[in-house]
């Protein structure tokens, strides 16, 4: 009796942690969702749509080639982004082939689904072959833009 009494409150007590796991796996935004809504306002050149799925300030970040030559950090605030910046990140090669590209999951694990990359092919500001990869987070209940690099091929 005393053995049935101990598991049924161990089961009562184990309850709402199992309930509250529930809710935060729900609270995960949907990431296809997301991206889909990415790539569709790429396309459009849609600026202030895509600010808003962006994290400000953000960086992107072209990999040199040489170790003697440090990589060029190029900081992007939502103002530069809607007047200036939007073509650096989303030229014509990136706009191209953004529905062609994936989003795959990036972690420690590669089992973390809060965290996403996109790598799209493009071209460089010289013109030549490059990688360009678009980092997304969780943030604010939403996912985000967070960072984009680019490494020459």
């Amino acid at each position: 009796m005393r053995t049935s009494f101990l598991l049924l409150v161990a089961l009562f007590l184990a309850l709402p942690a199992v309930a509250q796991k529930k809710k935060e796996k729900d609270k995960t935004p949907d990431f296809k969702a997301f991206w889909t809504n990415f790539q569709a306002q790429v396309k459009a050149q849609d600026k202030k749509k895509l600010a808003d799925l962006c994290e400000f300030e953000l960086y992107y970040i072209i990999k040199s080639k040489s170790v003697t030559v440090p990589d060029e950090k190029i900081e992007i605030t939502r103002n530069k982004f809607l007047k200036e910046q939007f073509e650096l990140l989303f030229n014509t090669m990136v706009r191209k082939n953004i529905g062609t590209t994936k989003a795959e999951n990036v972690g420690e694990d590669m089992q973390d689904k809060l965290k996403r990359v996109a790598v799209i092919a493009c071209t460089n500001k010289a013109g030549k072959p490059a990688r360009r990869r678009f980092f997304f987070e969780i943030d604010k209940d939403m996912y985000q833009l967070v960072m984009v690099d680019e490494e020459q091929l």
